[in-house]
């Protein structure tokens, strides 16, 4: 099997190719539990040498064969050892993330009403059927009587293992020595992210027994992927990944050395999308991909090796995309029931270097695509214990609040409902279900942030109000539950002259203001640095409905009570052009400009009740109110745009705070003119000019009674 693999690279390699465009759709459709199995059939090209040296030296064996055969086994053994590892870093990480949200809930105290909670009175059939909570870790059977020495370690956030193997195959011609490692780890970061990685380190040394000629190759592969639990405030997924493979194949003669190195890394990066309903929708994968080879020029200098197939020492590189790729899912099989798909990958792009040769990009496209196939099997692992933990209430926390510890038979109650990430603690928009032991209206609702649903107790026992949250930030679920009184009867209540009317009369309707904030500044420039620019835009918004109460508490009588809604945008933008200056780029000095840009992102929003004073004196209307608190969540973008495509890629990111930032704003207050006779109802707008240059938007419908 091996050498039938070695003739078809071997051939493969005096292909012609410009520059390989990476189509992976077909490729990316893993059978086997493992990366290592993905790339079981990539050979570098220092190994294709060791492979015809071995064959020189035993030409009559099937040796090559049965060295791989013994590599599988021994990966066979210590995955059916370690199977478990998987199932057991997710609980771990369920456990910490359970005393993380906690203690993030215990700081500040919340101030909400008595609730009692309880999970007894689920109907059923509420929770619908969909992925496991438990990701299944996929392995292929091994003989168990066959046994493996695994030394296990575990901290308080991983599980590792590892394994070692020798084995001394008496040929007579040579002597054949194998020793085989593996290490396997899954870990949990205390936050957000599951990871997963494994690496074999193989050395193969044959010893000619006719004279002193030796061919040693040591392979050391590695995979590691990462990848996010809970969905940002945007639905965004992030996961990153590196897959490594190294080769050195030494041929010594007894007077002469060579050493030839294969050095081969992909770095990958994901963005995954979440949908409203909690689902993820397509995923885009970026990676770069590096080759570097030393050794072969010598060798071919000192005859030790008759051809390199076009392979010199070197670096190359490629950039590879793939985007709206095919997330795993769960279809309905032939036969009726559900069965899972694999995550897969559409077609990519790849954009190599131009110095690179027609051999170079065809070995970075074969290499890339066995890398990519590798870090999928274990992207698609966490991808979809990710989805089903934030499809099954880890992500999400519903907080259901009531004025009320007890109700009589029948009463009625307002529960304000209200989902609560439980990554960043903030509160967020979501559609809302509603059921309950009696009556629950509306049982549908779009919280944003929150929803008002009015309980009806039963004759008896206790009230239970269930809350599903559905969102890109995933599922969450709550239940309330309020015990119900015995009912007492009570004596007459003599009744009073009634109350006397209100001398104030009272204000209804909306009143909405925007204030918007526009900066541009343009800094001075300094030798290289050519253009300095910083633009600041931002967006509060604020929406008032008056319930027809006032608020007397302060003495004051035209403070009208509102339920108010707020949102706000902010982008900061800063930029800065360097002229063309010398620079490092893939090992390579070239001449440049640079560009930096910095995008500093807030957005948060809040509901809640303000008061709004309301006055009118003769032709003169007056409106005032306070902002309503506010949190946002902050992102940083760093962008870096230069003629070196792997220097932008190290250096652009995206960093988001884990804490949320506090916006302050000053109070709201507008003055207009009115006509006297017709004073019951104010209808109009004006925009009114701020002391820092912003500008606000009244707009009010009022009508008093």
């Amino acid at each position: 099997m091996r050498s039938s693999i070695v003739a078809i690279l071997l051939c493969c390699q005096f292909i012609n190719v410009a520059a390989a465009a990476v189509g992976h759709r077909d490729a990316i459709r893993p059978e086997r539990g493992e990366p290592v199995d993905a790339v079981s059939k990539f050979r570098s090209p220092d190994a294709l040498i060791f492979d015809a040296e071995l064959t020189k030296l035993a030409p009559e064996s099937d040796i090559s064969n049965a060295l791989e055969a013994q590599s599988e086994y021994f990966l066979d053994r210590f995955r059916e050892a370690t199977k478990e590892q998987f199932g057991k870093a997710v609980e771990k990480s369920r456990l910490l993330n359970k005393k993380r949200i906690g203690e993030a809930s215990a700081k500040p105290p919340a101030k909400r009403s008595p609730r009692i909670y309880g999970k007894s009175q689920l109907p059923a059939d509420f929770l619908e059927p969909g992925m496991i909570p438990a990701a299944e870790y996929p392995t292929r059977p091994a003989d168990p009587a066959d046994g493996i020495d695994v030394v296990e370690v575990e901290t308080d956030t991983s599980f590792r293992s590892t394994a070692t193997e020798q084995k001394v195959t008496d040929l007579p011609e040579a002597t054949v020595t194998r020793v085989q490692a593996v290490d396997s780890e899954v870990g949990f970061d205390g936050k957000n992210t599951m990871s997963k990685r494994m690496s074999t380190d193989e050395t193969v040394e044959s010893a000619s027994k006719s004279d002193a000629k030796k061919v040693t190759k040591t392979s050391k592969n590695s995979f590691a992927a990462a990848f996010e639990i809970c969905p940002d405030f945007e639905g965004v997924v992030r996961g990153t990944g590196t897959v490594k493979f190294y080769s050195q194949t030494t041929i010594n003669t007894g007077r002469q050395l060579a050493a030839l190195t294969t050095d081969f890394t992909v770095d990958f990066r994901v963005t995954a999308y979440v949908n409203d309903d909690a689902e993820m929708t397509h995923f885009d994968l970026k990676g770069t991909a590096i080759e570097k080879t030393l050794g072969f020029d010598r060798a071919r200098r000192l005859d030790l090796i008759t051809s390199t197939n076009g392979v010199t020492d070197g670096t190359r590189s490629a950039f590879i995309q793939f985007e709206n790729n095919t997330p795993p899912r769960s279809v309905e099989s032939e036969f009726g029931g559900k069965r899972s798909v694999s995550a897969e990958l559409g077609n990519g792009t790849s954009k190599p270097l131009p110095t690179n040769t027609s051999a170079d990009n065809l070995r970075l496209d074969q290499a890339s695509r066995l890398a990519s196939e590798a870090f999928v099997i274990d992207l698609d692992l966490l991808m979809r214990s990710s989805i089903s933990r934030w499809q099954n209430y880890e992500c999400v926390t519903v907080k259901c609040t009531a004025p009320k510890t007890s109700l009589m038979p029948n009463e009625s109650v307002d529960v304000a409902a209200v989902s609560v990430s439980n990554l960043d603690q903030s509160k967020f928009n979501a559609k809302l279900n509603g059921t309950g032991t009696r009556s629950v209206t509306p049982e549908v609702q779009d919280a944003k942030p929150s929803a008002i649903y009015s309980l009806t107790a039963p004759d008896k026992e206790k009230a239970t109000l269930i809350v599903k949250s559905v969102s890109r930030r995933g599922i969450g679920l709550e239940v309330l539950e309020i015990p119900v009184e015995e009912s007492k009867k009570k004596p007459p209540v003599k009744k009073g002259p009634p109350p006397p009317k209100a001398t104030v009369p009272i204000w209804t309707g909306t009143v909405k203001a925007v204030r918007t904030y526009k900066n541009f500044e343009r800094g001075k420039a300094d030798g290289r640095l050519l253009r300095q620019l910083r633009n600041v835009e931002s967006t509060y918004n604020i929406e008032i409905l008056l319930t027809g109460d006032r608020d007397l508490s302060g003495g004051i009588v035209n403070n009208f009570i509102g339920n108010a809604r707020a949102g706000y945008v902010k982008e900061e933008t800063r930029e800065r052009l360097y002229a063309s200056g010398r620079m490092s780029c893939n090992s390579s000095i070239i001449e440049s400009p640079e560009t930096q840009k910095n995008i500093l992102t807030y957005r948060g929003d809040s509901s809640g009740r303000v008061n709004v004073a309301v006055a009118i004196n003769g032709s003169i209307a007056h409106i005032d109110f306070s902002p309503l608190p506010l949190q946002a969540a902050f992102t940083h973008a760093y962008i870096y745009e230069t003629a070196c495509p792997s220097y932008n890629n190290v250096n652009t990111k995206t960093v988001r705070s884990e804490h949320l930032i506090d916006v302050t704003e000053s109070g709201f207050e507008v003055d207009f003119s009115i006509d006297p006779s017709a004073a019951n109802v104010l209808t109009g707008s004006k925009t009114v000019t701020e002391s820092d240059g912003s500008e606000t938007t009244y707009t009010w419908n009022l009508s008093r009674v």
